[in-house]
């Protein structure tokens, strides 16, 4: 059976899938290393639920398929595992051809198991309130770490006590694979949160603003003093919506960096 794709992007909506039903088996899929031409590069993501269901994609489709087959039996051992897809092999008749792939792509399979008060429940919640993340994941199986520092609060959360990265959280790159003496090779990202988009009036032409906006990964703050239109039955999809005159919001806050 074809499997239907879910498109997500920025690293937020997938973590919202993850923490959506609490108790539920997953494995996240990272690209760790491009050699040559590909279609995503560094970082990209893809998701894979024990049932089967895949959320986004990481090639135009010559991938998705074999990997599946490696996220279900990581999600059924509960190992990482990493693997590298050669699409520049000259025998190779199906990888990369006409797909814009002739490269060589590195992914970090990983099992994620939701629970309820997890590390990616607060990933989520501090992502969704606007703030900067660093985390830091063992690629090796042998480890089931994860360690998160806050960016903006200084906060370290995870399954370890230790704040190792504390000396790595002004790096901005995004994403980076060291050698730590300890856990052996470890994943270290930076997640951003999505950029702000803020809609002044709740009038009917700007459904198809927030709808667009959204599908782009912003999130979107709508400020409208009347009530009758600046409501969610409205804006399903707006993340905030603010019963507010322009002038007085304008007054009393302050745009975000982003």
């Amino acid at each position: 059976m074809l499997e239907v794709y879910t498109w997500l992007n920025n690293f937020l909506n997938f973590l919202n899938v993850i923490n959506q039903q609490p108790y539920k088996e997953f494995s996240l899929v990272t690209v760790i290393k491009v050699q040559g031409s590909a279609y995503r590069h560094e970082g990209a993501k893809m998701l894979f639920r024990r049932d089967g269901k895949r959320f986004g994609t990481i090639s135009a489709g010559c991938l998705e398929e074999d990997l599946s087959y490696y996220a279900l039996e990581v999600i059924k051992n509960k190992k990482s595992k990493v693997l590298t897809y050669d699409l520049r092999a000259e025998h190779d008749a199906l990888w990369g051809q006409g797909a814009g792939c002739n490269g060589a792509i590195t992914v970090f399979i990983e099992y994620v198991y939701s629970h309820t008060d997890n590390v990616w429940l607060k990933m989520e919640n501090a992502l969704d309130q606007g703030q900067r993340l660093l985390c830091s994941r063992s690629i090796d199986s042998s480890f089931n770490r994860i360690e998160v520092i806050n960016k903006d609060t200084g906060v370290c959360f995870g399954n370890t006590t230790q704040q190792s990265l504390s000396f790595r959280a002004a790096q901005e790159k995004k994403l980076n694979i060291y050698h730590q003496e300890i856990y052996g090779e470890v994943l270290i990202e930076n997640f951003e949160p999505k950029n702000n988009l803020y809609i002044f009036g709740a009038g009917p032409d700007v459904n198809a603003v927030v709808d667009l906006a959204v599908q782009l990964d912003f999130s979107v703050t709508i400020i409208d003093p009347r009530s009758d239109l600046c409501h969610k039955n409205n804006f399903p999809r707006a993340h905030t919506l603010v019963i507010q005159h322009p002038e007085t919001f304008l007054h009393d806050n302050r745009f975000p960096p982003r």
